[in-house]
């Protein structure tokens, strides 16, 4: 089973409290470049935002791109994570994902959603219901 975290960006106000909440779960800091989901307003109209996140898209390139095997199947759950031990940062996953759904971070160790072990926190955060799951 598969799960996939989807994004309405038309519901997305720019609040950025999914990107901290998400910096907060993994990183225990309130840091929006630490998140595992990140919104951008690069839209050519104000107010207009655009949501990333990995969607476990079913062509997985980022596992295919990582010379260090540093993205895994995670089976319990249904998708690819990534194992700092093992990523060096060299953002073949970032280049390899045509969805903008990874990006290195500050101490430049690839980021891509995990589904926080399958109750992400970007749901439970979020005031206008951008993010659902799908199982």
């Amino acid at each position: 089973m598969t799960m996939k975290l989807k994004s309405d960006e038309k519901k997305c106000v720019g609040c950025m409290l999914c990107t901290l909440a998400c910096s907060a779960k993994h990183m225990k800091i309130f840091n929006p470049e630490l998140g595992r989901c990140a919104v951008d307003d690069r839209f050519p109209d104000p107010g207009e935002y655009h949501v990333h996140h990995c969607t476990q898209c079913d062509e997985h390139p980022c596992v295919e791109s990582c010379p260090e095997e540093a993205i895994f199947l995670d089976e319990k759950l249904g998708i690819y994570k990534i194992d700092w031990s093992k990523c060096t940062g060299c953002g073949a996953c970032v280049v390899a994902c045509p969805y903008e759904g990874c990006w290195l971070s500050p101490n430049e160790k690839a980021l891509k959603c995990d589904l926080c072990g399958g109750d992400p926190e970007c749901i439970q955060v979020c005031p206008k219901g951008v993010y659902t799951l799908e199982k």
